[in-house]
């Protein structure tokens, strides 16, 4: 199952990558196409990992976690992504305000709460199919916490940890690290580096 999952999450990476390469963009650049290598060559050999090491009972969990932790560290930025650009502010250029005003019926930020709804609820159903089938258990349902594998924990804390540390990010460190790397820019050194 894992590996199936694997092998589809790299092939839509795989067109993303090649649209972002030999597509037409307004600003060509890297970030996009070296993180999309970096996660194909990620999830890619995971998927070998386990379908070749057949000796190794446990080959699936380096997988199942990799998958979690991605699928909880999207759906927590998407969340939060929806709450600070669609509810928070009202952004004429924003997804909301641009749907809002195609269907005339609804403020942007009703909008963004609609979206908000329907991100949670996504959440919801993922978070109860993971622990459908994330069970130790010998019935395969999860009964009760000790069911869940602790690779299932490790992968939802680390999400969780990462939108925590973002948030915090946003909140405090941001405008600090922006006008500490402003000051230095201006006297021709960034992050305490020569520009020269």
């Amino acid at each position: 199952r894992s590996s199936g999952a694997a092998l589809l999450l790299c092939g839509v990476m795989l067109l993303t990558l090649l649209y972002q390469v030999f597509g037409k963009v307004d600003r060509p650049e890297m970030t996009l196409p070296v993180l999309l290598v970096c996660l194909i060559i990620v999830f890619g050999g995971l998927a070998a990992l386990d379908f070749f090491a057949t000796g190794w009972q446990d080959s699936e969990v380096p997988l199942r976690m990799a998958l979690l932790w991605f699928g909880v560290i999207n759906s927590f930025f998407a969340t939060w992504d929806i709450i600070t650009d669609c509810i928070m502010k009202d952004d004429p250029n924003s997804d909301a305000h641009k749907f809002a005003e195609s269907i005339g019926c609804c403020f942007p930020r009703c909008i963004g709460l609609l979206w908000l709804l329907l991100s949670l609820s996504l959440t919801c159903v993922c978070v109860w199919l993971t622990l459908l089938f994330a069970s130790r258990g010998p019935s395969g349902i999860v009964r009760s916490v000790d069911d869940l594998h602790g690779m299932t924990w490790l992968a939802v804390l680390v999400g969780v940890g990462s939108v925590v540390f973002g948030g915090l990010w946003n909140r405090y460190l941001e405008k600090r690290f922006q006008k500490m790397t402003t000051t230095r820019s201006e006297r021709g050194t960034i992050l305490g580096v020569s520009r020269a």
